[in-house]
C-alpha cells in the first residue's frame, strides 16, 4: 500500500470516527430527553395515585365512622387503619378479622 492509499484509508476511517461520535452525541441527547419526558410522566402519574390512595383511605374513614352505631362498625373501623373512629367504636366483634387495607 502507498502512502497516498494510507493516507485516503486514514482519512475516511478518521471521517468514520467523526460521524459516529456525532450520531451518539444526538442518540445520548435524544435519550436523555426522552428519560426526563418519562420520568415526567412517573411523577405526574405517582403523584395522581397516591392522591386517589388517600382519597379513598378518607372515604373508607368515612365509612367507617357512618357504620360506628351499627354491629359490624367496630370490625369496619378496626380494619380502616388510622380511622378515627377505630378508637370511637366498641363492639364485641373486635375479635373478627376482615382483611380491608390498599397497602
Amino acid at each position: 500500500m502507498s502512502s497516498l492509499e494510507a493516507e485516503k484509508a486514514y482519512g475516511d476511517t478518521l471521517n468514520g470516527v467523526v460521524e459516529v461520535e456525532e450520531r451518539h452525541r444526538v442518540m445520548v441527547h435524544d435519550f436523555t430527553k426522552i428519560t426526563r419526558d418519562l420520568q415526567s410522566r412517573l411523577d405526574e402519574k405517582e403523584a395522581k395515585a397516591a392522591d386517589i390512595y388517600e382519597t379513598f383511605r378518607a372515604f373508607k374513614a368515612q365509612i367507617a365512622l357512618q357504620v360506628c352505631g351499627d354491629d359490624i362498625g367496630g370490625v369496619v373501623a378496626e380494619v380502616v387503619e388510622g380511622s378515627p373512629s377505630s378508637s370511637m367504636c366498641n363492639s364485641e366483634h373486635n375479635d373478627l378479622e376482615v382483611p380491608l387495607t390498599l397497602g
